[in-house]
Protein backbone atom coordinates (compact mmCIF):
# COMPACT_ATOMS: atom_id res chain seq x y z
CA UNK A 1 0.00 0.00 0.00
CA UNK A 2 1.33 3.73 -0.72
CA UNK A 3 0.14 6.24 1.29
CA UNK A 4 0.60 10.00 -0.97
CA UNK A 5 -0.02 13.36 0.80
CA UNK A 6 -1.70 15.94 -1.35
CA UNK A 7 -2.26 19.27 0.19
CA UNK A 8 -4.55 17.68 3.39
CA UNK A 9 -5.92 15.04 1.74
CA UNK A 10 -4.21 11.75 1.96
CA UNK A 11 -4.29 9.18 -0.89
CA UNK A 12 -4.48 5.63 -0.05
CA UNK A 13 -2.96 3.59 -3.58
CA UNK A 14 -3.64 -0.35 -3.14
CA UNK A 15 -1.04 -2.02 -5.64
CA UNK A 16 -2.05 -5.44 -6.60
CA UNK A 17 0.53 -7.67 -7.98
CA UNK A 18 -1.44 -10.89 -9.78
CA UNK A 19 1.27 -12.91 -11.47
CA UNK A 20 1.41 -16.64 -13.26
CA UNK A 21 4.32 -17.90 -12.25
CA UNK A 22 3.46 -21.15 -14.55
CA UNK A 23 0.51 -23.49 -15.45
CA UNK A 24 0.05 -24.48 -11.89
CA UNK A 25 -0.04 -21.27 -9.46
CA UNK A 26 -0.04 -17.71 -9.91
CA UNK A 27 0.55 -15.11 -6.78
CA UNK A 28 -1.27 -11.75 -5.62
CA UNK A 29 0.56 -9.94 -3.77
CA UNK A 30 -1.87 -7.28 -1.98
CA UNK A 31 -1.71 -5.18 1.02
CA UNK A 32 -1.12 -7.08 4.25
CA UNK A 33 -1.78 -10.79 2.57
CA UNK A 34 0.04 -12.80 -0.47
CA UNK A 35 -2.65 -15.08 -1.65
CA UNK A 36 -1.14 -18.07 -3.99
CA UNK A 37 -3.63 -19.89 -6.35
CA UNK A 38 -3.50 -23.13 -7.58
CA UNK A 39 -5.03 -24.91 -10.47
CA UNK A 40 -6.03 -28.25 -10.85
CA UNK A 41 -2.59 -30.47 -11.47
CA UNK A 42 0.89 -30.30 -11.20
CA UNK A 43 3.99 -31.27 -12.90
CA UNK A 44 7.47 -32.28 -11.70
CA UNK A 45 8.85 -29.10 -13.43
CA UNK A 46 5.98 -26.79 -11.84
CA UNK A 47 6.42 -28.00 -8.43
CA UNK A 48 10.06 -26.96 -8.98
CA UNK A 49 9.42 -24.08 -10.19
CA UNK A 50 7.18 -23.92 -6.84
CA UNK A 51 9.69 -24.22 -4.58
CA UNK A 52 12.06 -21.92 -5.65
CA UNK A 53 9.41 -18.68 -5.64
CA UNK A 54 7.90 -19.59 -2.58
CA UNK A 55 11.02 -19.47 -0.49
CA UNK A 56 12.22 -16.64 -2.35
CA UNK A 57 8.76 -15.04 -1.11
CA UNK A 58 9.40 -15.74 2.66
CA UNK A 59 12.62 -13.54 2.65
CA UNK A 60 10.18 -11.07 4.29
CA UNK A 61 7.38 -11.81 7.28
CA UNK A 62 4.18 -12.46 5.57
CA UNK A 63 0.80 -13.81 5.84
CA UNK A 64 -0.30 -16.13 2.97
CA UNK A 65 -3.37 -17.65 1.54
CA UNK A 66 -2.89 -20.96 -0.05
CA UNK A 67 -6.30 -21.04 -2.52
CA UNK A 68 -6.49 -24.56 -3.24
CA UNK A 69 -9.75 -25.34 -4.36
CA UNK A 70 -9.36 -26.18 -7.80
CA UNK A 71 -6.87 -28.77 -7.40
CA UNK A 72 -8.09 -32.06 -8.61
CA UNK A 73 -4.59 -33.79 -8.59
CA UNK A 74 -1.02 -33.92 -6.94
CA UNK A 75 1.25 -37.04 -8.13
CA UNK A 76 2.42 -38.84 -4.60
CA UNK A 77 6.38 -37.77 -6.19
CA UNK A 78 4.97 -34.46 -6.27
CA UNK A 79 3.44 -34.98 -2.83
CA UNK A 80 6.98 -36.45 -0.97
CA UNK A 81 8.49 -33.60 -2.24
CA UNK A 82 6.19 -31.25 -0.69
CA UNK A 83 6.45 -33.19 2.69
CA UNK A 84 10.31 -33.15 2.11
CA UNK A 85 10.36 -29.12 1.11
CA UNK A 86 8.00 -28.00 4.18
CA UNK A 87 10.40 -29.79 7.07
CA UNK A 88 13.56 -27.86 5.04
CA UNK A 89 11.62 -24.87 5.21
CA UNK A 90 10.47 -25.13 9.15
CA UNK A 91 13.02 -22.57 10.14
CA UNK A 92 11.73 -20.08 7.88
CA UNK A 93 8.59 -20.71 8.01
CA UNK A 94 8.89 -19.63 12.04
CA UNK A 95 10.56 -16.63 11.44
CA UNK A 96 9.12 -15.50 8.36
CA UNK A 97 5.32 -16.43 8.39
CA UNK A 98 2.97 -14.80 10.57
CA UNK A 99 0.09 -16.60 9.59
CA UNK A 100 -1.10 -19.08 7.34
CA UNK A 101 -4.40 -19.32 5.57
CA UNK A 102 -5.83 -22.76 3.50
CA UNK A 103 -8.72 -22.20 1.37
CA UNK A 104 -10.36 -25.95 0.44
CA UNK A 105 -14.02 -27.36 0.72
CA UNK A 106 -14.44 -29.58 3.58
CA UNK A 107 -15.39 -32.58 1.47
CA UNK A 108 -13.07 -32.28 -1.08
CA UNK A 109 -9.69 -34.70 -1.81
CA UNK A 110 -7.05 -31.49 -1.26
CA UNK A 111 -8.39 -31.87 2.45
CA UNK A 112 -7.12 -35.40 3.00
CA UNK A 113 -3.62 -34.43 1.46
CA UNK A 114 -3.32 -31.40 3.91
CA UNK A 115 -4.20 -33.83 6.78
CA UNK A 116 -1.80 -36.50 6.37
CA UNK A 117 0.75 -33.82 5.30
CA UNK A 118 0.26 -32.13 8.82
CA UNK A 119 0.37 -35.40 10.71
CA UNK A 120 3.93 -36.08 8.75
CA UNK A 121 5.30 -32.49 9.16
CA UNK A 122 3.34 -30.29 12.11
CA UNK A 123 2.69 -26.58 11.09
CA UNK A 124 5.34 -24.18 13.33
CA UNK A 125 2.85 -20.88 12.12
CA UNK A 126 -0.61 -20.48 13.48
CA UNK A 127 -2.80 -21.76 10.26
CA UNK A 128 -6.54 -21.18 9.34
CA UNK A 129 -8.99 -22.89 7.56
CA UNK A 130 -11.47 -21.44 5.14
CA UNK A 131 -14.54 -21.71 2.84
CA UNK A 132 -12.98 -18.64 0.48
CA UNK A 133 -10.50 -16.38 -0.27
CA UNK A 134 -13.09 -13.35 0.37
CA UNK A 135 -13.49 -14.40 4.12
CA UNK A 136 -9.86 -12.71 4.75
CA UNK A 137 -8.94 -10.11 2.71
Amino acid sequence: MLKKRVGSINIIINIILMVKINEWFSVDISNNHTIITFEKSVTNEEFTEYMIYYANLLTIKRKIIFDLKLIENIPSKVFLQYIIFMNKMKPIHKKNMEVFYLVFDENSYIKNLVELAFKIVKPVSPYHIINRVDEIT
